[in-house]
């Protein structure tokens, strides 16, 4: 009984950590995203090996259309995407940054230049 138990438990556990891992595979980001504040949805998709972002819409039509992410690539060991560029609406430049998905339907969006640790972000919310 009890290593029937134990079969059952290990079974679920396996299950869970798979769908984890799914969750986060390389291409869990491509879709719409919409801001947490709502202010603009951008497309994520996939060129190549790379991923990249365009504004789809925002509150600000003159943004509509605009590349503001490229050059992202999955990094299985920190499951991230990372050695990207963004330079969204009203920066003067572009700054380096990473994308962590913490659930199936929310990514942060890191902006930093140098190191990481002064980096700004924001959260996007997968539109359904």
């Amino acid at each position: 009984m009890r290593i029937k138990l134990n079969s059952i438990l290990l079974f679920f556990q396996i299950g869970l950590t798979i769908n984890v891992i799914a969750q986060k595979g390389p291409d869990s980001i491509v879709g719409n995203w919409v801001s947490s504040d709502g202010v603009r949805t951008v497309r994520v998709y996939k060129e190549k090996d790379k991923y990249k972002a365009d504004i789809i819409k925002s509150n600000n039509p003159e943004e509509t259309g605009k590349l503001i992410l490229w050059n992202l690539v999955y990094d299985l060991e920190s499951r991230e995407w990372n050695d990207g560029k963004i330079q969204l609406p009203g920066m003067s430049h572009e700054v380096d940054c990473f994308i962590e998905m913490n659930k199936k339907d929310t990514m942060k969006i890191t902006g930093y230049h140098g190191w990481r640790i002064f980096g700004s972000s924001e959260v996007y919310i997968k539109e359904l």
